[in-house]
């Protein structure tokens, strides 16, 4: 098994997570992108529950919307879903809920 292999079966739910988490972002950006209303901007206020606490971060970083709020998500949000990742691997894990041998293996 090739390392790049191995790190995909090790790393799968993080990775989930924070492609999930990107493409979500990016289909936000573009629908207030192309919206012609000019209060369409408000939408951005639906990633602060998703990506609580650290939304707080974005706010205090306080970018322009716009790509740079959507840059932003993606990269604080992006963290914030991948540690969630590494944490739900691990309780997976503990609790022995990860694929058994013959199944997709570690």
């Amino acid at each position: 098994m090739t390392d790049s292999a191995h790190s995909l079966k090790k790393w799968w739910l993080p990775a989930i997570l924070i492609a999930t988490h990107t493409a979500l972002v990016f289909t936000l950006y573009l629908v207030i992108r192309i919206s012609h209303d000019s209060e369409a901007v408000a939408l951005w206020a639906i990633t602060y529950p998703i990506d609580y606490p650290t939304s707080k971060i974005v706010a205090a970083i306080s970018p322009t919307y716009g790509i740079e709020t959507a840059l932003v998500l993606v990269f604080v949000g992006g963290i914030h879903w991948g540690v969630i990742g590494v944490l739900l691997r691990a309780i997976m894990k503990a609790l022995k809920l990860t694929p058994r041998k013959g199944q997709q293996s570690e």
